[in-house]
């Protein structure tokens, strides 16, 4: 089985997550076994801050990197939301050509077996098609 990949986005929080630890670490180490206020307590705790910085800085490249994916996600998208519109749009002007053509055959039926009534309801109902197909054009 091929091994798990992360995503530098993953990457980057791990690392920022380490770097917090060994700060917290480091921290935690001065003030259990030294005195903080020591020449060497306060250049530890100073190194643990300046680490803790670059964490916070790493995790800000993290939202960076998000935000980025995010925007590329968006825009994909966008694209694929225009492209089913315009689907959309195809079918529906399939659809109301299959309406004008249904409403021809029911004339052409209509005259065939010499119903005028029945040809007169064809006639109605594609003027209302057409009337309904131009209004909604």
């Amino acid at each position: 089985m091929a091994p798990a990949t992360t995503s530098p986005a993953q990457e980057l929080t791990d690392l920022a997550d380490a770097l917090t630890g060994a700060a917290n670490s480091i921290s935690a180490c001065v003030n259990t076994t030294m005195d903080p206020l020591s020449p060497q307590g306060r250049h530890l705790l100073d190194t643990s801050a300046h680490i803790a910085d670059q964490a916070r800085s790493v995790r800000a490249l993290v939202l960076t990197a998000m935000a980025d994916d995010v925007r590329t996600a968006v825009t994909d998208l966008t694209g694929k939301i225009k492209t089913a519109q315009d689907a959309i749009k195809n079918i529906q002007a399939v659809t109301k050509l299959l309406s004008v053509a249904a409403a021809i055959l029911s004339i052409a039926a209509a005259v065939a077996t010499k119903d005028p009534f029945g040809a007169v309801d064809g006639i109605t109902s594609l003027i209302q098609i057409i009337d309904g197909a131009t209004a909604g054009a």
